[in-house]
């Protein structure tokens, strides 16, 4: 990975992904995608991030059953879980690129918990709230992954 630089030339500007940034997450949506702010040569700048590698449940759900309802509840639980642990703080991160749809940067975000730093990733991994996404289709979520978030995730 390079280094993450707003390049203006002609009054265009571009990202070129960075490592190692420190950010303050002003937003959170669920538990995959989150609003944050970077000062750049002493300007804010505002983008939306994808965590990188991971699909958290969906908060908002295209068809209204049983079923989504539960991914509904788990993706309000682990968006507020995600929430607790990163909202307002000033955190590292490391962009890779702009997602698959444009409109937002694809990244990692280590924050402390416990007295350690940690990959947010991998830390809603080991806990079962999301599941690992390698950009192409989504596994769905199973009613069993589903209640278990609900379960755990308080």
């Amino acid at each position: 990975m390079s280094r993450l630089s707003l390049i203006c030339e002609n009054d265009v500007c571009s990202l070129v992904p960075q490592n190692n940034i420190e950010i303050k997450i002003t937003d959170v949506y669920d538990g995959d995608t989150f609003t944050f702010v970077h000062l750049f040569h002493n300007i804010p700048i505002s983008l939306n991030l994808r965590l990188f590698g991971v699909n958290a449940p969906e908060r908002r759900n295209q068809v209204a059953s049983k079923e989504t309802s539960l991914e509904k509840q788990a993706g309000i639980l682990v968006g507020n879980h995600v929430r607790s642990l990163i909202c307002n703080k000033i955190l590292k991160c490391s962009i890779t690129d702009w997602d698959k749809y444009g409109g937002r940067v694809l990244g990692t975000i280590e924050f402390q918990h416990d007295g350690n730093t940690m990959d947010l990733s991998e830390y809603l991994i080991s806990k079962r709230f999301v599941k690992r996404y390698d950009g192409k289709k989504k596994d769905s979520y199973t009613d069993e992954e589903l209640r278990y978030i609900i379960e755990h995730c308080k």
